[in-house]
């Protein structure tokens, strides 16, 4: 929450604190480490020990994908394995979402969202697909899939 809220966060400010609260209770964990995965040609993940995995997996992956590097279900699903056998991890990520578009029952099509993708852009490029072939859904259609 704190650093979520722009509170300068560290290690050694975690540390202290959990001293202070194991010095009036019994502690039996630990904090977190840090945690560093180096995925070839394309980047740094880097987990902090107070950030979500599934979280920081969602906006590294999304980040490299809007840079143009090309990331599947399949490899987020092997980073977050990788971070979860070195910590605990709570949720899983966000898997690839589908929706199909009607307008007054006819079926337009489906919108396939991927789990790195922003909800967005999967619409954007849908319409674009749409107007490439000389159909394009109605305005309120488009809305309410978003």
């Amino acid at each position: 929450e704190a650093s979520r809220a722009g509170a300068p966060m560290s290690r050694a400010t975690m540390e202290s604190t959990l001293k202070a609260l194991c010095e009036q209770r019994p502690c039996f964990a630990v904090i977190n480490q840090r945690l560093t995965l180096n995925v070839s040609d394309t980047g740094t993940l880097v987990v902090e020990p107070w950030d979500d995995v599934a979280d920081a997996v969602e906006s590294w992956t999304a980040a490299a994908t809007m840079a143009g590097h090309e990331m599947t279900a399949a490899g987020m699903r092997s980073i977050y394995k990788w971070c979860c056998e070195r910590r605990s991890c709570g949720r899983t990520p966000t898997i690839a979402l589908t929706v199909n578009v009607t307008s007054d029952g006819d079926e337009l099509g489906a919108i396939t969202c991927a789990a790195t993708e922003e909800p967005a852009t999967a619409v954007e490029r849908y319409a674009a697909e749409a107007v490439g072939r000389g159909a394009l859904p109605p305005r309120e259609i488009l809305d309410a899939a978003m």
